[in-house]
């Protein structure tokens, strides 16, 4: 019996042996196992931060796509504008009812002699005075105005509405400063 006893002894430090082993074990597969839950919880942080980056970038992206639509339309819309304009200034461009009138250009100092500019009779004589001072900018300086017939002319009315005719000879005054 005593040697049963030893034997069932023995067996039991075997097995307590295999218990702390595999204790051990188990105390290490839950460290790794934590280690493991951990990684994965900051891999899903790092996932999610870098899927709202990009959705960041996406919503900049997608704005700035539709701020340079925009500008792109409103500049578009410019362009147009300006043709629409140059058309309706053009001598080109003659619509029905418009004349084409050649009108000249002289001034009291005598720097301009028998300037000809072709014209529309209803374009605004503002646009003809700066074609002129396209040709003679020192006037830009210069208070100015203009007189044809012996009747002062107003800028902002048409050529007919000034009454001013094919081979008009229009002056151009200097008001002393």
């Amino acid at each position: 019996m005593e040697k049963k006893l030893n034997e069932e002894r023995n067996q039991n430090k075997i097995l307590e042996s295999k218990i702390k082993t595999l204790t051990k074990e188990l105390e290490d597969e839950k460290s790794k196992n934590n280690n493991l839950t951990s990684q994965l919880n900051n891999a899903n942080k790092t996932i999610k931060d870098l899927s709202d980056k990009l959705n960041s970038i996406n919503f900049l992206k997608n704005d700035n796509n539709n701020e340079l639509q925009k500008i792109i339309n409103m500049k578009n819309d410019e362009i147009n504008t300006l043709k629409s304009r140059l058309n309706e200034i053009s001598i080109e461009n003659i619509q029905p009812g418009e004349k084409i009138l050649a009108i000249c250009f002289t001034s009291c100092d005598q720097k301009i002699n028998n300037f000809a500019l072709p014209c529309k009779d209803y374009e605004l004589f503002v646009r003809i005075e700066e074609k002129l001072y396209d040709e003679y900018s020192e006037y830009k300086e210069k208070e100015t105005y203009f007189m044809v017939g012996g009747n002062k002319i107003k800028r902002f009315k048409t050529l007919k509405e000034n009454n001013i005719k094919n081979g008009s000879i229009i002056m151009l005054n200097i008001i002393d400063e």
